[in-house]
């Protein structure tokens, strides 16, 4: 039996686990280096690569942060990103920090439910031969199989399985119709099930919107109420920038900064197309028993969202804190109940 991991390629982190629990995580972003870059770095670090660079297939790149120093980071996003020189090279970086070891291993992948026609490249470009040189140490990985998973479906099995993923740890939530609300960094995703369990396909939609449009919003506005204070700043710290958009107080220079104000109209911007989905799309929530709130979006909003929503029943995915794992977790529990079952590899 080969290894798996689990990805979840994120607008803002890209996420993995694997079979014994064991999670990672790296800021979305790679850039291509040219040999030269290579020669220095190397020439600098004793012959090692130091963290945030990686040779894959023979090719250089910075990945993460170290790879935003270099400047404005293209990050593909959606399908776009499913071919074998960005999801490929992202995966093979993923696996090489999950797993040291040269060997054969299983990949399953997350996608927003808008994207599940493109499953099909998501797969052709992670699978493979993959030689990644990480740190002090090459290894040589074989990607034999690999398969798919809605990233708000991963949210739900998280909320209903237990850890080994055989049982219900929340029957009631299996009993009834579930909506999936899914908020990432870039995408907003919508999935509905029908009383079987099964994936309702009538209501499996996503949108390009996320929380760094509500990111960028709040500091457009920030500036426009407070352009002496921040002068001299080029950029708000995006950590104070989450916190603020969570709390209503930007914590600034040593300063509370209220903007409450600026909190809604940012988030509104994110609101207010979603609620017209959720009323016109799922007639309001009428039809469905329990509600689920996953992703690392839903982490700052989930409590101005929630009320709006008018449902008795609304449940996160994951404690408050780890909402962003909620959808690679669950794709964990999904993947050994798949297991348990025969149907994967």
């Amino acid at each position: 039996m080969s290894e798996v991991i689990i990805l979840d390629s994120g607008n803002e982190t890209i996420k993995s686990v694997r079979w014994d629990g064991s999670e990672d995580k790296f800021t979305h972003a790679l850039i291509e280096l040219s040999s030269a870059d290579l020669r220095s770095i190397r020439s600098s670090h004793r012959g090692e690569l130091p963290d945030g660079y990686a040779v894959v297939n023979d090719k250089f790149y910075a990945y993460g942060e170290i790879a935003e120093r270099y400047g404005d980071v293209i990050r593909r996003q959606r399908a776009s990103k499913f071919t074998k020189d960005y999801y490929g090279v992202i995966a093979a970086i993923a696996l090489s920090r999950q797993y040291e070891q040269s060997g054969t291993y299983s990949l399953f992948g997350s996608h927003a439910p808008g994207d599940v026609e493109y499953r099909d490249e998501l797969m052709a470009s992670a699978m493979g031969n993959w030689t990644v040189e990480f740190g002090a140490k090459i290894s040589a990985y074989k990607i034999n199989y690999c398969n798919t998973f809605d990233e708000p479906l991963g949210g739900l099995y998280n909320l209903l399985l237990t850890k080994d993923g055989t049982q219900y740890q929340r029957p009631e939530v299996g009993d009834g119709r579930t909506l999936m609300f899914d908020v990432g960094g870039g995408t907003t995703s919508l999935l509905g099930t029908s009383l079987d369990g099964t994936i309702d396909h009538s209501l499996r939609l996503s949108v390009s919107l996320g929380i760094i449009n509500v990111i960028a919003s709040f500091e457009t506005l920030f500036r426009e109420t407070h352009r002496k204070e921040l002068q001299d700043v080029d950029t708000l710290p995006i950590s104070r920038v989450r916190e603020a958009i969570r709390t209503g107080v930007l914590k600034l220079r040593g300063k509370d900064i209220p903007c409450e104000e600026i909190v809604v109209q940012a988030v509104n911007l994110l609101l207010n197309p979603v609620m017209d989905l959720y009323r016109t799309k799922t007639r309001g929530g009428s039809d469905f028993d329990t509600i689920g709130l996953t992703g690392g979006g839903m982490e700052i909003i989930n409590a101005r969202l929630t009320p709006k929503l008018g449902h008795n029943y609304v449940l996160l995915a994951e404690k408050l804190g780890f909402l962003e794992w909620a959808n690679v977790r669950g794709g964990l529990k999904y993947w050994k109940l798949l297991k348990s079952e025969s149907l994967v590899d």
